[in-house]
């Protein structure tokens, strides 16, 4: 069984993070935090926007076939 994840740095803060790159929300194929989408998404939800769903995945190794 082998792993396939990346290292990059976020499109919003610039921090760097692992992420699997099938599933991690992106900006032009460039990641974003976990912190960047929660604050983003407090700032959609207080103004009735719905709010970015990130899979429970995103931020872990991806399985490879």
């Amino acid at each position: 069984m082998a792993y396939v994840f990346i290292v990059a740095n976020c499109w919003n803060c610039g921090k760097e993070l692992v992420c699997n790159p099938l599933t991690v929300p992106s900006h032009d194929n460039t990641p974003i935090c976990r912190d960047c989408v929660r604050e983003v998404n407090l700032i959609r939800k207080a103004r009735g926007f719905p709010q970015f769903v990130v899979p429970a995945d995103a931020y872990e190794a991806a399985e490879t076939n």
